[in-house]
């Protein structure tokens, strides 16, 4: 199929020659994918250190890492380092930006009627994205916060729920599909258990928090 688009097929024919009826909606759908992935923050930074690397297989810690990011899979709380030349805030709200495209993506593509399982694929992994990049958005908050843990403890709380939130939803998401989070260098990312341990974590540490004064 990616052959005859190279070839000179148009990509409304191929998405109407692939997606049969729903061609034209699940373009659409990716058009609004696509809208949020171009406002990803792009620089090395991000790319090899910061917590996409592992999404909700990252766990937080309540006490400072005080370590360097390492590369892929180890962002620790280094947020200063992968947030790289946009700063924080200007990070955060590209993730947002981001998050948002795909929500619009993900709505599109929810209200389809019967769909196919084709149709059914690519929701899923729009879903599996949105949660991945939430994840980070999650943790980066989550460790510029904690900088100041008493003076941001109302926030921080909300981020954390949200972190637990994000990974149960990963794990009903990955029970769908045993290529979520598989990667052929690294093999698995994270796999169930990880992700019933990022549950159990993150609920130690909203108790932990909860009860500082």
């Amino acid at each position: 199929m990616i052959s005859s688009v190279s070839s000179g097929v148009s990509l409304d024919d191929w998405y109407n020659k692939y997606f049969g009826e729903f061609g034209v909606v699940v373009h659409n759908a990716v058009k609004k994918l696509c809208k949020g992935f171009s406002e990803y923050p792009l620089d090395v930074s991000s790319l090899y250190y910061s917590p996409e690397t592992m999404g909700a297989g990252n766990l937080w810690n309540v006490e400072p890492d005080n370590k360097s990011s390492a590369m892929v899979s180890y962002a620790f709380d280094d947020y200063k380092f992968w947030c790289g030349a946009y700063g924080y805030d200007v990070y955060v709200n590209q993730l947002k930006k981001l998050l948002k495209g795909f929500k619009q993506g993900i709505n599109a593509l929810t209200k389809i009627e019967n769909p196919s399982d084709k149709v059914k694929e690519v929701l899923l992994y729009a879903k599996v994205c949105h949660n991945h990049f939430e994840a980070s958005l999650l943790h980066t908050q989550y460790s510029y916060l904690k900088t100041d843990i008493l003076a941001n403890k109302a926030e921080i709380l909300k981020v954390v729920k949200a972190g637990i939130k994000n990974a149960d939803e990963m794990i009903g998401l990955q029970e769908q599909d045993s290529r979520i989070a598989y990667e052929a260098s690294n093999h698995y990312f994270y796999i169930k258990s990880n992700l019933v341990e990022k549950v159990i974590n993150l609920k130690r540490i909203y108790k932990e928090i909860k009860k500082m004064k």
